[in-house]
């Protein structure tokens, strides 16, 4: 089902929504107005292993976890999911109102962490700034590229002149 939603989508940013609980997934899906936020939900996962397979398949922008799961916690998988998608923007969504749980998401680089139950508007907001922030990305890394492939064309050119100005002894200094 949802690679037929992703297909054909490539200008929209990819979620992925990780829980072990059915209604948090399934609520986030159906609540939560993607489209309109640029964005669809790539797949979902219930546990941390078959999350860090969907992570792997599908590499998605935006990823919805909780920190408590079966066989692999949140925190774990975000751990190992930094190699594979490095500028995903990751928002932990749990139920844990801990210090601790909050300074080590932030730690290893969470963009959020929203407390269950947390409202569709707020849940909307944090995805909106997301988005922002993926879009500025994108558009710093098209510019590099574009000066870098600016600065590569030049390169031939700048040989030229300088073996010109070598051999009319123009401008030569030491």
């Amino acid at each position: 089902v949802f690679q037929s939603l992703v297909k054909g989508r490539m200008d929209m940013f990819k979620v992925l929504i990780i829980d072990d609980e059915p209604m948090i997934r399934k609520g986030l899906i159906k609540v939560v107005p993607w489209e309109k936020l640029d964005c669809c939900v790539c797949g979902e996962a219930s546990d941390g292993v078959e999350g860090l397979e969907m992570i792997t398949e599908y590499k998605p922008d935006i990823l919805f976890a909780d920190i408590n799961m079966p066989e692999i916690n949140g925190l774990d998988m975000i751990k190992e999911a930094k190699s594979i998608i490095p500028n995903c923007k990751f928002i932990i969504l749990s139920g844990y109102r801990e210090f601790t749980y909050m300074q080590e998401a932030l730690r290893l680089g969470a963009f959020e962490y929203l407390l269950k139950p947390s409202n569709v508007e707020h849940i909307c907001e944090v995805v909106k700034r997301a988005v922002m922030e993926l879009k500025y990305q994108s558009d710093y890394q098209m510019e590099i590229n574009k000066l870098r492939k600016n600065f590569e064309e030049s390169i031939p050119i700048l040989k030229e002149k300088l073996l010109y100005d070598v051999i009319y002894q123009i401008n030569i200094n030491e």
